[in-house]
């Protein structure tokens, strides 16, 4: 048997509801829930903030400690154990985590009439995509500083031993915290794959391939068996590129053609395409590396060649207003380094002119120089 399977999107905010409908086609007719019904005893639906092929998510009460939450509810029609290991995967992997830049699972479990329900943290806010949507790309500094804290959140992922296997614009939420700061947060876990746990497919010999084919990579396209964290290296890339851009790195007129040009076509340059800056250029390009081998081993290894690209800049900050410095770069030290004697560690950018490193990208004919002004680039046209 062969499917490709795209998952949902969800975002919310004040104004805009969660969007379940992509890759599911036109929701089915009929509205099983209503507003003040109870599920499971314990949580009245409120409102409800999206609806698509695949279920409903509300705004509900849990009536014992009268907290609000979001629940997601599975359309009755499409019951069945499939559905039912989607919810229960989602909240094995996200119930694993405890990052304040991923959203909690609370609660997990079945209506009276059989259902499965999955209760979340609301998030108010809105997704990178709704951003992307009315902004188009974004400056190379904007773009770091927001997508920084997804990777940090994600290295912390992958050290819990779970593989997100979804990551794009649409799966991570920005909310507006005290001070007018952002906090990204990473959402819907429903296709990641506990590394310890065998692979879909090895049973019955059916090839599944799970994601969205805009931020997938080779060897999930491929339903390779042992995907692991580089998978969302490249889908964290991805993303960025699409930041950057305004667009994901392959464009494609449905899900098989996307999958095509993701196994086959080159990563059009940015620097061609836009004028960025090639060193920037060479991490970005470096995490879309169609061998994983060839790919940044970790988030956090990413995370830190970023960080070094801001600093270079003179960005302190990201986001959230958290120090580079305090989260991903060595804090620089009151004596000089070979004065302490201690051998200094030199950051990505100082490494990437030794010849050797064989990611390095053809297109860049100059070095790094540490003492130029700091020019804040326009994001793509």
């Amino acid at each position: 048997m062969s499917r490709i399977e795209t998952t949902d999107a969800w975002s919310t905010s004040d104004d805009s509801s969660w969007d379940l409908d992509e890759g599911f086609g036109e929701a089915p007719c009929g509205v099983h829930y209503q507003e003040g019904d109870l599920v499971a005893g314990k949580y009245r639906l409120v409102r409800k903030i999206g609806e698509g092929a695949m279920g409903t998510v509300w705004v509900a009460t849990n009536v014992a400690v009268g907290s609000e939450v979001a629940i997601k509810l599975m359309r009755p029609e499409l019951r069945s154990a499939e559905l039912n290991e989607y919810f229960l995967r989602e909240a094995r992997a996200a119930g694993r985590l405890n990052h304040a830049e991923i959203v909690r699972i609370f609660d997990l479990g079945e209506t009276a009439e059989g259902d499965p329900y999955l209760v979340m943290e609301l998030i108010e806010g809105e997704s990178l995509r709704s951003v992307l949507a009315r902004e188009g790309g974004m400056a190379p500094e904007r773009a770091i500083a927001l997508l920084l804290p997804v990777a940090g959140a994600m290295h912390a992922v992958h050290e819990k031993g779970v593989v997100h296997r979804d990551l794009k614009p649409d799966n991570v939420m920005l909310v507006r915290r005290g001070g007018g700061r952002l906090q990204p947060k990473v959402v819907d876990f429903g296709v990641a794959k506990l590394v310890a746990e065998r692979e879909e497919g090895q049973a019955t010999g059916a090839f599944e391939v799970f994601g969205t084919p805009d931020y997938m990579p080779p060897e999930q396209a491929l339903a390779v068996p042992g995907v692991d964290r580089r998978a969302d290296v490249w889908s964290f890339c991805a993303t960025l590129y699409e930041l950057l851009s305004g667009r994901p790195p392959f464009s494609s007129k449905n899900a098989l053609d996307g999958l095509r040009a993701v196994l086959q076509d080159a990563v059009p340059s940015l620097v061609d395409a836009c004028g960025l800056d090639a060193d920037l250029w060479a991490i970005v390009e470096r995490g879309l590396q169609k061998e994983p081998s060839l790919r940044w081993s970790s988030m956090r290894e990413l995370g830190e060649a970023l960080a070094a690209w801001l600093k270079a800049r003179g960005v302190r900050e990201d986001v959230r207003g958290v120090s580079l410095e305090g989260e991903w770069l060595p804090r620089e030290e009151a004596c000089a380094p070979v004065s302490c004697g201690v051998t200094p560690r030199l950051s990505w950018l100082e490494e990437r002119g030794r010849p050797s490193r064989r990611w390095s990208s053809r297109r860049r004919g100059h070095r790094l120089h540490r003492g130029r002004p700091h020019v804040e680039q326009a994001a793509c046209p």
